[in-house]
């Protein structure tokens, strides 16, 4: 039986080039922009001791979690919970 002829090797055309290589250039400038704003999140949670990770989620396109983990990451101290005033401790 015959054998079928190997087909030459595949050689992306100059437009599917430019395509991925703009799709690769927007990935890092996504990257880029996802790290400056956990870092401007952890800014904001070290500058308010007030703020809440659950506030500061409404402001972002992550979770309570994740708020918790970037504060974590950049070593900003942990939220307090606010805590109950008795009628003797007011």
């Amino acid at each position: 039986m015959p054998t079928k002829p190997t087909p030459p090797p595949y050689k992306p055309s100059d437009s599917f080039k430019a395509a991925r290589k703009a799709w690769l250039k927007a990935v890092d400038h996504e990257r880029e922009t996802r790290m400056a704003l956990r870092a401007a999140t952890a800014a904001e949670l070290a500058a308010n001791p007030e703020l809440s990770n659950a506030t500061m989620a409404e402001h972002v396109p992550w979770s309570t979690e994740t708020i918790r983990n970037i504060a974590r990451e950049f070593g900003v101290p942990l939220r307090q919970p606010a805590k109950a005033h008795t009628a003797d401790n007011s």
